[in-house]
């Protein structure tokens, strides 16, 4: 992170780097939209907090669910019986 700092004569801001506290460091938050096994989130590492995550495969959310030690922040929806269960109609009306 770092901290801008006042405009000097020419203009330029200057920017400072701040120290990375552990004790006083708020982790940056990010939304794991089908989130799979983690692998955003196991990309973006320690300094970023998973304050949302969903996927629809149970398959999946098991996966993620094991990587991150219960993983309360993920949702896994249920998809109602009568959407799970539709046909779609493929066919082609005959000609008159």
């Amino acid at each position: 992170m770092y901290e801008c700092r006042k405009r000097n004569a020419t203009g330029r801001i200057h920017m400072k780097k701040q120290q990375n506290d552990s004790n006083n460091h708020t982790p940056l938050e990010f939304l794991e939209f089908f989130a799979g096994g983690g692998l955003a989130r196991l990309g973006l590492g320690k300094n970023w907090r998973c304050a949302f995550a969903n996927d629809f495969s149970p398959k999946k959310a098991m996966a993620y669910r094991e990587n991150f030690g219960g993983a309360p922040e993920l949702v896994t929806p249920t998809l109602s019986a009568s959407f799970r269960d539709a046909s779609v109609n493929t066919a082609v009306p005959a000609s008159s």
